[in-house]
């Protein structure tokens, strides 16, 4: 009978090894999880929250801004070739600003996108810009698009940003 008891207490000791093994080893336990739109903890992860959207989020829709690549959530890499079609009114001396954000919002590249063809038009010009950055820590980030804004003014600031992944 003590023989039976043994062996019923060191399957169950083994198992309870197991399962805790299989918890704190057994894969990436501590992260943070895009469900529904919204970053869920998952386990006890040591990266703080991050403030980039997840799940399929669409990047500002404009009637005056076209962007091919990268699509949103894309996985991107250095160096990154931005490719679309912006309205003459983005740019001023031919070019725009853009910049490349980790997670926490802090910028990792920043460069200009390039008109492709005359810029002083109402009409689409296609444009090309190149980032190059040392991979983020973070999985995700942003591509921001802004318009030159000689002005300076609030008003007249345009952006859009675009989700990534690293």
């Amino acid at each position: 009978m003590t023989k039976i008891i043994l062996i019923i207490v060191g399957v169950i000791l083994v198992a309870g090894i197991a399962i805790l093994a299989l918890r704190f080893w057994g894969g990436d336990e501590d992260t943070w999880l895009c469900q529904n739109g919204e970053w869920v903890r998952h386990g006890n992860p040591r990266a703080e929250k991050p403030i980039a959207p997840c799940g399929e989020v669409e990047p500002t829709l404009r009637d005056d801004m076209r962007v091919d690549y990268p699509k949103p959530n894309a996985i991107v890499a250095s160096p990154l070739e931005i490719k679309g079609e912006a309205k003459g009114a983005w740019y001023f001396e031919a070019t725009f600003p853009v910049k490349l954000l980790d997670s926490a919002g802090n910028v990792i590249a920043q460069g200009t996108a390039q008109a492709e063809g005359d810029w002083m038009t109402d009409d689409f010009v296609p444009f090309q810009a190149h980032l190059e950055f040392q991979t983020p820590a973070s999985q995700t980030g942003t591509l921001v698009l802004e318009n030159d804004n000689p002005s300076g003014l609030p008003e007249n600031s345009i952006q859009v940003k675009i989700p990534v992944r690293f």
